[in-house]
């Protein structure tokens, strides 16, 4: 009888240790956790500085806010993150130009931009992105502009610029690509201006700026 009292009282030590790292590990996961906040500069410019985000785990355990009205212009100082959080579209739903350019930003994930439905324009400019995938601007819908240059880019899929009915200026200069699809630009019909040089590309087929009667 005594050795089952013991027993009995080492399985209730085990599962006290156990509840007891199993709320450590969740005081530790919920005080990694940040805000980042920026104060509202003139012209409604938000600019968060110092954000630094490596890993995808910490892209998910941050949020944006701003003392005072959604700002509608969002700039990125001294920053360095892996990729856009999308916190920040999902929490400052009224920005209609963001620029992350020299953050740092390798990828770009399929819902990055699922909630920025009054972007106008996106810097992204010397970063390290290197693959621009499909349908990667769902959500953001009203682009006007967009500026990948000084990047990494090696590939562009067949239907990145997607549902971008409204885009102007595209900007791909000074990065790694070969080769682009034939329908590529099949949907931008409101294209007017397209910089690709400094790239690697052999051969630019009219056929693929058929549907771009504007540009110039």
């Amino acid at each position: 009888e005594k050795s089952t009292v013991e027993h009995r009282s080492k399985r209730k030590m085990a599962k006290l240790r156990g509840l007891i790292w199993i709320l450590v590990t969740y005081l530790i996961g919920t005080s990694s956790a940040r805000d980042y906040q920026c104060s509202l500069q003139e012209n409604q410019l938000c600019i968060f500085r110092s954000v630094q985000l490596s890993s995808a785990d910490q892209l998910n355990q941050v949020t944006f806010s701003s003392a005072g009205s959604s700002p509608r212009n969002v700039k990125f100082e001294s920053s360095s993150m892996v990729s856009i959080p999308t916190a920040v579209f999902k929490k400052l739903s009224s920005v209609e130009t963001f620029d992350g350019g020299n953050s740092g930003i390798k990828n770009l994930m399929s819902s990055t931009f699922m909630g920025a439905s009054k972007l106008r324009e996106l810097n992204l400019t010397n970063n390290k992105i290197s693959l621009l995938r499909n349908d990667l601007f769902v959500g953001a819908t009203k682009l006007n502009v967009l500026d990948f240059s000084q990047n990494s880019i090696s590939e562009v899929q067949e239907n990145a610029f997607n549902g971008l009915k409204q885009l102007k200026v595209l900007k791909l200069n000074n990065n790694q690509i070969a080769n682009l699809s034939p329908n590529v630009f099949s949907q931008n019909t409101a294209l007017e201006e397209v910089d690709l040089h400094g790239n690697s590309l052999f051969k630019l087929d009219d056929a693929q700026f058929a549907a771009c009667s504007d540009l110039v």
